[in-house]
């Protein structure tokens, strides 16, 4: 690739990212600090006192790095540490991560051959959204990028193949995101290359006896969410904590219907994923390098030592139904998520990979190897979570994956510009799709809901005719590309 390719992204990126930080939104929220950002605005205005002399819990203690960084940068510069000095130093830290993002994507195509079209395709697909792109400006006091932007590093060093610096990267990411750790377990585990997966795929493709089993789950589900829907309201409970959201009864059932048929359309597709993921295990067992293992761990014991120290103490209570309940509670909530929610969230990414979800799974997921497909597989579960973000450390690989199978497609300029202009819309035009919107009175949170009630004057009414308009549009929007990709593209032939 062209290295002219890089400087013009670079300087697209810089210029973008100075007007917005010169003429663009803050979340009108706590000062602008947003919901969140409330608290790491204050830890960040004096760090010593509240991490040390007060103290936090564990999961905000694994939220600290972005907040150390910009605190202690501050103080090195002499800069008082008031909001509006705090709330654009994160705005121009959060630049420097996307650029840093748009660096290391480069390298990564240039690791993997991918040519200048799918480095822009990339670049699109992994900064151009509202999560992201506007977010990072209008909302910047997270730590939502600094965790992409070690995402990003993560799949480097993982596609190099180096232990020391995915176990660096894991190490920072776990004082950002407290999943990250988690999430880099496989990817320490089992390393790159390892052998492709399509043929052992092919022995446990669909059959009658997986369509059993995906019905089963499905009708569990169905049994364990319903029996939280309470009259006009949705229970749910977890240790302490009790919640209920009161919205119309059908709505619910509506939710949970849409739901069930996602699942049990996924699950079709991937019940020979849970036989495979214990062969693959099994099989690596004895192969592992030890040393890798042993890396892991020492990581994992050094992480929790240092939470246990800077966190207050917490009843130790462990309900194995968290995430069983959790996925009840907030999946009625949001209907049809991997297709819209997902979408206008995170940006067209989700769109490529429902339309040719099947020459995604073999083209880059199996080609991979095993511990990309386990990991994949634990992200495809966990977008029953209803934030998108829940998986934004994941969300790298996602990019990477969809770039690496559109090496089969043609892809034009125009299509390139056309994409760039969609994903540029959706990403200053944000609509939440849960079916039941938030009090009308209620403006602590700062979702895109409260702009459209309160700044812009929409009625409850007209806001819900608003959604359900984009969902039309986004949907006749779906039926037309795949059509006219069918007709314009060609696929060349992947499995020899």
């Amino acid at each position: 690739m062209h290295t002219k390719h890089y400087t013009l992204s670079f300087l697209i990126l810089l210029v973008y990212g100075c007007l917005q930080i010169w003429i663009g939104n803050i979340i009108p929220f706590c000062n602008g600090y947003g919901q969140d950002g409330c608290l790491y605005g204050a830890i960040t205005e004096n760090f010593y006192q509240k991490v040390i002399t007060e103290g936090l819990n564990a999961y905000h203690v694994q939220r600290l790095l972005p907040l150390f960084i910009v605190h202690y940068l501050l103080k090195f510069l002499q800069i008082p540490l008031e909001a509006f000095y705090i709330i654009k130093s994160f705005q121009i830290f959060n630049l420097l991560i996307l650029l840093g993002i748009q660096t290391i994507w480069w390298k990564i195509c240039k690791l993997q051959t991918l040519n200048h079209t799918l480095f822009w395709v990339g670049l699109i697909l992994a900064l151009l959204n509202f999560q992201i792109g506007y977010n990072a400006f209008y909302y910047p006091i997270a730590t939502d990028y600094l965790t992409y932007l070690l995402g990003f590093l993560l799949l480097y060093f993982y596609l190099r193949n180096w232990l020391w610096g995915m176990s660096v990267v894991s190490f920072l990411g776990a004082f950002c995101w407290p999943s990250f750790l988690y999430f880099s377990f496989f990817l320490m585990l089992f390393p790159y290359p390892t052998h492709q997966l399509s043929t052992f795929y092919e022995k446990y493709k669909t059959t009658f006896n997986n369509w059993i089993v995906a019905a089963v789950i499905t009708i569990v589900y169905f049994v364990f969410v319903a029996s939280h829907i309470q009259g006009n309201g949705i229970y749910w409970s977890v240790g302490l904590y009790e919640d209920k959201i009161e919205g119309n009864f059908y709505s619910f059932y509506v939710a949970l219907v849409i739901n069930v048929a996602l699942l049990f359309a996924f699950l079709r597709f991937y019940v020979p994923a849970f036989r495979l993921m214990g062969l693959l295990i099994a099989e690596h067992f004895l192969k592992i390098v030890w040393l890798r293992v042993l890396a892991f761990i020492v990581l994992y014991l050094i992480v929790n030592g240092l939470v246990a120290q800077l966190s207050l103490p917490e009843p130790n209570y462990i309900d194995p139904l968290q995430l069983p309940k959790t996925i009840a509670f907030y999946s009625v909530l949001s209907p049809l998520f991997y297709l819209v929610e997902a979408t206008t969230s995170m940006g067209l990414i989700f769109l490529f990979i429902i339309l040719y979800f099947k020459h995604f799974f073999q083209r880059s997921v199996l080609h991979f190897g095993t511990s990309i497909y386990i990991t994949f597989f634990v992200f495809v579960i966990l977008r029953f979570v209803p934030e998108v973000r829940s998986t934004i450390n994941f969300h790298p690989f996602i990019v990477f994956l969809v770039c690496y199978s559109l090496q089969d497609f043609f892809i034009s300029k125009r299509f390139l510009i056309t994409l760039g202009l969609l994903s540029f819309f959706l990403s200053r035009v944000y609509l939440s799709f849960l079916p039941i919107p938030p009090s009308w009175h209620d403006t602590s949170f700062g979702l895109m809901e409260g702009i459209f009630i309160h700044t812009l004057g929409w009625t409850r009414d007209f806001y819900l005719w608003a959604k359900l308009i984009t969902f039309v549009l986004l949907g006749t929007l779906l039926v037309l590309s795949k059509k006219k990709i069918k007709e314009n593209f060609y696929i060349q032939s992947y499995l020899k």
